[in-house]
């Protein structure tokens, strides 16, 4: 049996591997089928007026929605009553929900100023708002709610080198924070060469680290040194024409008004005693900068370098003062400073470190909070906090920095939960379900820009897949941060997507195409659909597939609107009582061509 295609111009839609090149994209097909229902239509962020964004996607008929935010300004314009509305479409419609919360806050609580706690618990108490008016939009069950890892936090720049023949990956700049002052500064691949050396050497930025490290406590205790030398060289030299006085005043055989008024009768004792009075002062401030040297080894130092610490600190405590000398006195508290400034030496404590360590640390902390608060109060239907990562480039960003906040935030419910007489089982597995992770395919494939190619992609998928709950479906070419349908540009999706699933994979992919929004001005479902070859009915069968029917004259039975213009049942015709032009049917406004002057 032989089929034709009815019209003359269009190719026949149900041939094998036909797919549609009418809209002028082109052929879109990524070679993976996924049906409609799996998908979710991102509305567009730009507009507080998400009420009417979720109605338009309900129209052609949506069945997943997500809402999504990038600013907090925005999303405060949202009444509440537009947030129970949406509600009410979705029950109405039987559509699921997320909420897209994405940069909101900065949850490292790391400004342009730097670190500060109030700023981190000011991001944790912003985002559980954002968490508790997203619980509106599905106040049953464990709605998707979507943050960035971070914000705005710079992120490691990577690349690739030959190494011993092989293609390796390395970091070639590394964001680094002073954990005590919060000032950030960069490292980064160095060239060094010093005496004695063969040759330069190349330093590499986790290298340059330590030499940051290294720099600053050497020069503390430089400082400290210079104290207690210049403090030493002055009382030897002046103690000795005030000794006899204060002798006298520290066994109080005299007064302190005495001790001043034999001072104050020779010029020359006076200046000396007030050269005595400097050197006092150089031992409090060497003990005062020993104390926070002491504290910051304490606070940042190695397990190794604490264990030392405490050797130190019991020395220290063994320096006793037997005589009632003041030379004596002064003297060993001088040589206990220089004791313990000899066995700090070799104790830098690493205060600077990687801006993404520090931050993945606070960040877990603000999101484990913010999991276990909603936990506390919504229980079962509590929100799932799901974390993405941000476009490549931003701090967190890497698939391994995503697991660790989400294993690091799990361990912060976990402890919370227990506190609260909540089992430790049952904490790990509510944990386990209420913290995950989001993927973002166009934000992972902007690791191109440091030479990384789809087999690398792919293989950074792996890492995170076991924790993905949820996927954002974005297209780009590797470089800027822009969002087309998929198939559009060259993100790997078929074998993302399939490591998801051999993972276990099975939630919403949600399509997140603003650039198609804002360029094109329609709605990115249709060319999604093409790209997936996603079945045209809701019925177990093979064909038609959207990337063989989409835009050709079949098109029509599915739907209304731009999808199904009035024009076209003009030229193409609606039945027998309206032949199409071409068969001398007649349009609408027009004469008959059986009729009119040969032009027309």
């Amino acid at each position: 049996m032989a089929y034709e295609s009815f019209y003359e111009s269009p190719l026949y839609s149900l041939e094998p591997g036909y797919t549609s090149l009418s809209k002028g994209y082109g052929d879109i097909f990524i070679g993976a089928r996924a049906p409609f229902s799996s998908f979710s239509m991102a509305t567009d962020a730009r507009t507080a007026n998400q009420l009417q964004e979720v109605s338009n996607k309900l129209n052609p008929g949506g069945k997943a929605i997500e809402v999504s935010m990038v600013s907090p300004e925005i999303f405060d314009a949202i009444p509440k009553q537009h947030l129970k509305e949406i509600n009410r479409l979705s029950k109405l419609t039987g559509a699921e929900m997320s909420f897209h919360a994405g940069t909101i806050i900065e949850p490292s609580g790391i400004t342009k100023q730097g670190y500060s706690d109030e700023s981190r618990e000011a991001a944790e108490r912003e985002g559980w708002q954002a968490v508790a008016r997203a619980h509106e939009l599905s106040p049953k069950g464990n709605m998707p709610v979507v943050f960035h890892t971070t914000a705005s936090l710079p992120g490691t720049e990577y690349g690739f080198e030959e190494i011993d023949g092989k293609r390796v990956e390395v970091e070639k700049k590394i964001p680094v924070i002073n954990q005590e002052t919060s000032e950030l500064r960069l490292a980064k691949k160095e060239e060094r060469f010093y005496p004695g050396m063969d040759k330069p050497k190349i330093s590499m930025p986790i290298d340059e680290i330590d030499v940051m490290n290294r720099s600053s406590w050497e020069n503390r205790l430089t400082q400290v040194v210079f104290n207690v030398e210049k403090g030493n060289d002055i009382l030897r030299a002046s103690y000795p024409q005030v000794a006899g006085e204060i002798t006298d005043f520290i066994n109080n055989k005299i007064t302190p008004e005495q001790l001043q008024k034999e001072i104050d009768s020779d010029p020359e004792k006076r200046a000396a005693y007030n050269q005595v009075q400097t050197a006092q002062v150089f031992l409090e401030n060497t003990d005062l900068e020993l104390n926070a040297l002491f504290n910051q080894v304490y606070k940042y130092g190695t397990p190794e370098q604490k264990k030392e610490l405490m050797r130190l600190n019991d020395e220290y405590k063994e320096v006793k003062i037997k005589k009632r000398d003041y030379l004596e006195q002064v003297g060993k508290r001088f040589a206990a400073q220089q004791d313990l400034i000899n066995g700090l030496r070799p104790l830098a404590p690493q205060v600077y470190v990687p801006v993404e360590d520090f931050a993945a640390t606070k960040v877990a902390k603000t999101f484990g909070d913010i999991a276990f608060n909603a936990y506390k109060k919504f229980g079962k239907d509590a929100p799932m906090i799901t974390l993405e990562n941000p476009p490549a480039g931003t701090g967190l960003s890497r698939a391994k920095d995503v697991e660790n906040v989400i294993k690091k935030s799990r361990e912060i419910f976990v402890e919370q939960a227990v506190k609260k007489g909540i089992s430790r089982n049952t904490a790990e597995s509510e944990s386990k379900k209420l913290i995950t992770a989001t993927w973002d395919l166009g934000h992972v494939n902007m690791l191109r820009r440091y030479g990384f190619e789809d087999k690398d992609i792919i293989k950074e998928t792996e890492t995170i897949a076991p924790l993905v709950k949820h996927v954002h479906l974005s297209d780009n070419f590797g470089y800027e941060h822009t969002e087309l349908p998929m198939g559009m540009g060259n993100v790997p999706t078929k074998d993302i997507l399939e490591k998801l699933e051999k993972a276990g994979f099975s939630g919403k992919k949600v399509i997140e195409a603003a650039s198609w929004y804002q360029h094109f001005k329609t709605m990115p479902l249709v060319p999604t659909l093409e790209a997936f070859g996603s079945p045209m009915y809701a019925m177990r069968m093979q064909q038609p597939y959207w990337n063989q029917m989409a835009n050709t004259p079949g098109e029509y039975f599915s739907g209304y609107g731009p999808v199904l213009p009035d024009q076209h049942f003009s030229m193409y015709g609606t039945g027998f009582s309206g032949m199409p032009v071409e068969l001398g049917g007649q349009m609408p406004g027009k004469t008959s061509r059986m009729s009119g002057t040969p032009m027309e």
